[in-house]
């Protein structure tokens, strides 16, 4: 059917291009008969869906790209459907260095097309869209460098490191520590669960204060003027 629809429209617009969701029961590619996988149209974009944090934990990462070399058999271009999730997490949910290495993959790999949930934590991620933005134009560029020009841009050069130290917690919470966690071992579907709380349990209440010391220092040491007004809404 999918092929049908393709074939009339490109007939008439041979230029246009047709997505779609490989989502759930459509997660996997199509199959023949005798078990090779159909050819779609090759203006048929499928988009393969999955939160790509989960691409922090080497064996997630690995059938991630296993997944997307059976989707070659299928079809001749491919997109991205992502859970960039932020507002329905309690915690700051950063993970630049993962998000640039699977931008980097999908370069590689030649995926055409990205499309995002991110229902963001503006307050709270603060350069997360803004880097994913960025490394989307241009995935070979250097994420430390953006997020260097982020921070200093965002609250000024002395308060950037405190706000830098502040994200790299975080990050590195969400793309080492959680791996460990009952949260994130549990997960069996194509985005983790934003509402299961359980991943509060792995932070402390002193880590919850030493981040919140360093968002002060933030305050303390940002630059003059909208750097300032900045800096005191990340402690909102």
């Amino acid at each position: 059917w999918v092929n049908q629809i393709a074939e009339g429209v490109t007939e008439v617009h041979p230029d246009k291009y047709l997505g779609l969701l490989a989502y759930r029961e459509m997660q996997d590619p199509p199959k023949n008969e005798d078990g090779t996988y159909y050819k779609l149209h090759p203006n048929v974009i499928p988009y393969i869906t999955l939160d790509r944090l989960l691409w922090a934990d080497p064996s997630h990462k690995q059938a991630g790209h296993d997944h997307l070399d059976v989707w070659k058999e299928s079809a001749e271009n491919l997109g991205w459907y992502d859970y960039m999730y932020g507002a329905a997490y309690s915690l700051p949910r950063v993970y630049f260095h993962t998000m640039a290495e699977s931008y980097q993959y999908a370069l590689e790999q030649g995926i055409i097309g990205h499309v995002a949930e991110l229902y963001p934590n503006f307050g709270g991620e603060g350069p997360k869209g803004w880097v994913s933005a960025k490394l989307q134009w241009d995935p070979e560029q250097d994420v430390d460098q953006l997020l260097h020009d982020w921070y200093t841009s965002a609250v000024g050069e002395d308060a950037a490191p405190y706000l830098q130290q502040y994200y790299e917690f975080w990050e590195q919470f969400w793309t080492e520590r959680i791996l460990d966690s009952n949260w994130f071992s549990n997960f069996n579907g194509i985005y983790l669960n934003f509402n299961d709380l359980s991943y509060l349990l792995e932070v402390t209440r002193e880590e919850m204060e030493a981040a919140k010391q360093l968002l002060q220092q933030v305050v303390e040491h940002a630059g003059p003027g909208k750097q300032r007004v900045r800096a005191e809404k990340f402690l909102l």
